[in-house]
């Protein structure tokens, strides 16, 4: 697709750009990481371009490069120009959030405090910015008494709309994305996809930083692949129907990992080992906002021991909620779980069933190292360790420091102490890469069937789950006793 009104002077461009940054390990000891280093890109108005790579590879420090929003122990090194001019931070902070705007990779960037609406008003409460914001909700898909909720009563896929309606209030020059559909069903996120189709055909240049491969081709003008820390190819739509249209190794391991090409997500047969034992969900219902919004009504579900169950339905529809009474975080308002027919609050002391989060850095205290984060868990086995791919330097670092991607990793381990028997993975893969989220799934299916560990996979995408799990709940085509 040729997009419309495209200028032959880019509006950004970004010359041998390098982050680096300095970093105190025990005592006095210091050390330097440099997670970019000489990454060039030029974006023009009315282009949508992709950012493509693996988890970790430094392409959301990009967007917040770009943005003047790196840490204080950080070291930036390059030119970025926008509008042919240097984009200090004196014109940053004249075009940031006007002309420039960012819709974040992690929803912690909306206040817990704030209500849905204030925050997209940006605190306005004039009669134009009320109607701006509606239609800006009415947009992604989210009716007007979004504007009264809180975070904590928005589904991931509900938040991640959030953001994208505040961002562009504005009619920015300038949009970066940063991962903005995990979280969404295909239908959802290719919606929003198309709106951001629609801001660059309109006129403003596009930077989508993604992990969504299939989306990016379906609506991006150019992908620009990223590894280690810097650009190994750019190439069109096109290229990725065929592997030797492609020259980069990696970009290549990308291609074959597509779900539709060679995608390994499957161990071996799908016949699961008998076990004994189930987690049962009776009768489950729950409303939130002081019970004016039903969630569950009645909802029935339970999982074999050693079972690959998959789960999916549209954002909001109670996924997530379901997965937090199974674990006993949340208590149903009628209803109960039962774990081999025992009510799940009479086990003590390490809980059996354990969840994985859809968003890591919410699911881990800020303030604690990594190898504290993982004793949670209790004893966890060193091959779990290194078949995650954790490193052993990463163990003394905060969740600040790592990835969406690394920092999954983490809680994946956690997840899986000795004691557990039912695993709940809630929308785990949306932030990784498509060779990464293929060796995840991969190493799942082995542990869950060598330990006899029934897994409840919670996912937007029927593919994968058509892929690797026995049995598949639609909540959508059967809403039976939900909402």
């Amino acid at each position: 697709m040729e997009p419309k009104n495209k200028t032959k002077t880019p509006l950004l461009e970004i010359e041998n750009l390098s982050v680096s940054f300095v970093q105190y390990e025990r005592g006095w000891k210091r050390r330097k990481i440099c997670p970019i280093r000489n990454m060039s890109l030029r974006l023009s108005a009315g282009e949508l371009t992709a950012v493509v790579g693996a988890s970790g590879s430094g392409k959301s420090l990009l967007a917040h490069a770009v943005l003047g929003l790196l840490p204080y122990n950080a070291s930036c090194g390059g030119a970025i120009r926008y509008d042919g001019a240097p984009l200090d931070e004196k014109r940053l902070q004249k075009l940031r959030g006007q002309e420039i705007v960012l819709v974040p990779q992690s929803v912690s960037y909306l206040d817990p405090l704030m209500r849905a609406g204030d925050q997209v008003r940006k605190g306005k409460k004039d009669a134009l910015s009320r109607e701006k914001c509606r239609k800006a909700l009415a947009r992604y898909g989210l009716g007007p008494e979004t504007e009264a909720l809180y975070p904590f009563e928005l589904s991931g896929g509900m938040t991640r709309r959030i953001l994208i309606a505040a961002a562009v209030q504005e009619q920015p020059r300038l949009v970066i994305a940063d991962e903005p559909t995990p979280g969404l069903h295909l239908e959802a996120a290719k919606r929003v996809m198309g709106h951001f189709r629609e801001i660059a055909d309109d006129g403003a240049a596009v930077l989508m930083i993604t992990h969504d491969l299939e989306l990016a081709l379906e609506t991006a003008d150019r992908i620009v692949v990223f590894h280690d820390g810097e650009t190994i190819e750019e190439c069109v739509p096109a290229d990725f129907t065929r592997e030797d249209r492609l020259s980069h190794p990696y970009t290549r391991a990308l291609f074959r990992a597509m779900p539709q090409n060679s995608f390994s997500g499957e161990a071996g047969d799908r016949e699961e080992k008998p076990v004994s034992g189930s987690l049962k969900a009776s009768g489950i219902s729950f409303r939130y906002d002081n019970g004016n919004r039903q969630i569950l009504n009645h909802a029935d579900l339970e999982i074999r021991g050693g079972e690959r169950l998959g789960l999916t339905a549209p954002s909001g529809f109670g996924k997530t909620t379901l997965c937090r009474i199974l674990a006993g975080y949340e208590k149903p308002d009628s209803g109960q779980v039962l774990l081999d027919g025992r009510p799940l609050s009479e086990y003590k002391g390490y809980c059996p069933v354990q969840m994985i989060w859809q968003h890591p850095e919410l699911a881990v205290n800020p303030r604690m190292r990594l190898r504290d984060v993982l004793k949670e868990g209790g004893n966890i086995p060193d091959r779990i360790i290194e078949s995650l791919g954790i490193r052993k330097e990463w163990l003394d670092r905060f969740p600040s420091e790592l990835s969406g991607g690394e920092l999954q990793r983490f809680c994946v381990a956690r997840a899986l102490g000795e004691g557990t028997r039912f695993l709940l993975a809630d929308e785990i893969s949306t932030m990784l890469d498509l060779i990464t989220q293929s060796q995840l799934w991969h190493f799942l299916i082995e542990e869950t069937r060598r330990r006899g560990i029934g897994l409840l996979v919670v996912s937007h995408s029927e593919p994968l789950l058509d892929r690797i799990c026995s049995r598949k709940i639609n909540l959508w085509e059967d809403k039976g006793s939900w909402t």
